[in-house]
């Protein structure tokens, strides 16, 4: 059976341009879903229909009329609506101020991880100070998880198990390695490294969105949410 991967592109008021190059750079995958919509409290009514994207080849795009609940609730949906296409297929998390770099060799990544029984494979996302995180949220099997509860850092999984899928720094600006290194023969800076040339990683652009652009991240507000009730022990 043939490895499917679909990108899940979250967009809400991007410029054309920046949601037009996050697609494109997608484009060796077999399926693009893109949800373009805000996320606010309290919920409304929220409406929808499926449209055509103004770019040719394997894009579905949704245009909200209303708003979601959460960002955790907008990404549920998503995750819903590729279950529908393949339940069996692979799902990349893209927002629309990242592109993929070398997507054209992510199947060989996953058709590892697939042998290794694996829900989900690590990926890395670079930003423009050169600062490197490992994503375990990024990319999953969409079979493997139920619903999402906290942006994308936290699901419930199909067995009903409430899991996190953090973004790891494994590299501060300059592309540094985070944490204690014991020398240059230390197996360390094999995993806490830029990806190399070749390998399938995600750049965030968030420094190319327009400064009159003042939309918060919706996930960053549902993280607040989250440290405010750690702190208060709820």
């Amino acid at each position: 059976m043939t490895l499917k991967i679909i990108a899940l592109i979250s967009s809400f008021e991007e410029h054309p341009d920046m949601l037009d190059s996050c697609i494109e750079s997608a484009r060796d995958l077999d399926e693009i879903f893109v949800m373009d919509g805000p996320t606010t409290f309290p919920l409304n009514k929220f409406d929808y229909t499926w449209t055509p994207y103004s770019t040719p080849n394997h894009v579905q795009y949704k245009k909200g009329t209303g708003v979601w609940k959460s960002d955790a609730d907008k990404r549920s949906e998503m995750l819903w609506q590729a279950q529908a296409w393949d339940h069996d297929a692979w799902g990349l998390w893209i927002d629309a101020d990242e592109i993929l770099l070398y997507g054209q060799y992510l199947r060989d990544h996953i058709n590892r991880a697939t042998e290794e029984s694996a829900a989900g494979y690590t990926i890395r996302i670079v930003e423009y100070d050169g600062s490197v995180a490992s994503c375990y949220g990024k990319l999953i099997r969409l079979g493997s998880i139920r619903s999402y509860t906290m942006s994308s850092y936290e699901v419930i999984l199909e067995n009903g198990i409430t899991v996190a899928l953090p973004n790891v720094p494994i590299c501060s600006a300059g592309g540094i390695p985070i944490g204690e290194i014991e020398g240059r023969d230390d197996p360390q800076l094999a995993l806490k490294r830029p990806p190399v040339i070749g390998e399938p990683h995600l750049l965030h652009r968030h420094g190319l969105r327009s400064p009159k652009r003042e939309a918060p991240r919706l996930h960053d507000k549902e993280a607040e949410s989250f440290d405010k009730l750690v702190k208060e022990g709820k």
